[in-house]
């Protein structure tokens, strides 16, 4: 698929592996505190200067005067240890999130059909059992919802 989409004219594709992603969550709320209430504007510019990494630089236009944020966090981690916390702090991957329980069951029922034989196992394979029982009980569910709802509004008309 990578040789295919290289091939057209405007389009650079580069695989990335599910590996190359990383939750830091973790990360900036150890060592980093939040945005003040109020102070993120859809019209503010925001900087950052190399000398002083952990403070933003704001200001709603060129006129106005300019704001420093601090965000460096010393709750968690004392400033002498900070480098050295930082250095040794371990990233977790980000699990790939896959394809819906209901996505997976209609590739499986509605699409597999239209893709050739020899791909069909690896494009639109068959979900687990139990997928597939949880995602017809789910429309079970929604349809019998959906029943009551409109003979509750065929009596109230009557």
């Amino acid at each position: 698929m990578v040789a295919t989409l290289n091939e057209q004219p405007h389009i650079t594709f580069t695989e990335v592996k599910a590996d190359a992603f990383f939750d830091y969550g973790e990360l900036l709320d150890r060592f980093y505190k939040s945005f003040p209430a109020g102070t993120v504007q859809s019209n503010h510019c925001f900087w950052v200067e190399s000398a002083a990494p952990t403070k933003v630089f704001t200001r709603e236009s060129y006129l106005e005067a300019t704001r420093e944020i601090e965000f460096m966090n010393s709750r968690f981690c004392q400033q002498q240890h900070r480098l050295q916390e930082l250095q040794q702090f371990t990233l977790k991957n980000v699990p790939p999130p896959g394809l819906r329980e209901i996505k997976q069951v209609e590739l499986f029922t509605k699409w597999r059909k239209f893709v050739p034989a020899e791909f069909q196992d690896e494009i639109c394979p068959k979900p687990p059992d139990e997928v597939i029982a949880s995602v017809q009980k789910t429309r079970s569910d929604k349809n019998k919802e959906r029943s009551k709802r409109n003979a509750t509004k065929r009596k109230r008309r009557s």
